[in-house]
């Protein structure tokens, strides 16, 4: 979607004032997990169908929005912007400091970031500066100093976009949803959105969960036909493993530990079917973004 974008602070991108601190700014890069560890037993698929979301705390529970990080050392501007976007997100992920902002990065990156640079810490804007790979987030930086030239080199090294402290909620939700629109991909609304350049999975609500190498690819081979049986042998294809050799008992294990990740992260059961003597469906609309 974003071309990999180089962040360096621009000179003289600090805060003003005798309580000066240093400044903030965002990027990360998606780990690329690796093969999935065998189990020593595996839990029949019977079993599995029968999970009830009642007996499970995590269902029904909304998390934070990982989309969107809000990411300042003050509380109360975290809190402006949160009520500025209570209607378009319920809930977002925080950083109330520089370590908060690169833990964040390097766990779940978001698709967006709201950043006051100045954290007691360190500079946001070499948080971000430090991140790897071409993960580009989206970016909003806040200042409290009205200067052009400060906010022109500040979007010349990587911002979208720099607002007053103080702005406007609406101004902010409309450049927010503006921004979002732009950056996740969109598809049908009530459809499961496979993001295969990033290796995301966005549920209709807009919950992202990250994927790892083989979760991904089992979505992406199921999300082609959606509704219709894929037999375990084109599965295992899409994995990129020999039928012959491999135990389906890993591939059992796979699907579970998606689906317990899937209700976890997205307080909603995953709409994978085991299909007795066959294979697996996914019975949703779903729509794969391959290029954004």
């Amino acid at each position: 979607m974003s071309q990999r974008r180089t962040l360096s602070r621009p000179a003289g991108f600090l805060p003003d004032g005798p309580d000066a601190r240093p400044e903030t700014v965002v990027a990360g890069a998606p780990s690329l997990a690796g093969p999935e560890p065998r189990s020593p037993t595996a839990i029949p698929e019977e079993h599995l169908s029968r999970a009830s979301s009642a007996a499970d705390p995590t269902v029904g529970k909304a998390p934070p929005d990982p989309r969107v990080l809000l990411a300042a050392a003050d509380p109360d501007a975290r809190e402006r912007w949160r009520q500025a976007l209570a209607e378009r997100l319920p809930e977002c992920a925080d950083a109330a400091t520089a370590e908060d902002l690169g833990a964040a990065l390097a766990e779940r990156p978001p698709e967006l970031i709201l950043l006051e640079p100045a954290f007691p810490d360190g500079c946001g804007l070499d948080v971000l500066a430090g991140g790897s790979g071409g993960y580009s987030p989206g970016l909003v930086v806040f200042d409290a100093c009205d200067n052009p030239d400060r906010w022109l080199e500040v979007v010349r090294h990587g911002a979208d976009l720099v607002l007053p402290r103080g702005v406007n909620a609406q101004l902010l939700d409309a450049v927010v949803g503006n921004l979002l629109a732009r950056i996740v991909p969109v598809g049908p609304r009530d459809a499961w959105q496979l993001d295969r350049l990033r290796w995301n999975l966005l549920s209709p609500h807009g919950r992202q969960i990250r994927l790892s190498h083989r979760e991904q690819s089992l979505l992406a081979c199921l999300c082609e036909t959606p509704g219709q049986a894929v037999p375990r042998e084109a599965i295992l294809a899409a994995l990129g493993v020999d039928p012959k050799a491999f135990d389906l008992r890993r591939l059992e294990i796979l699907v579970r530990r998606l689906r317990t990740k899937v209700r976890s992260e997205a307080a909603q059961e995953l709409p994978l079917t085991t299909v007795n003597g066959i294979g697996y469906a996914f019975t949703a609309p779903a729509w794969i973004a391959r290029d954004v």
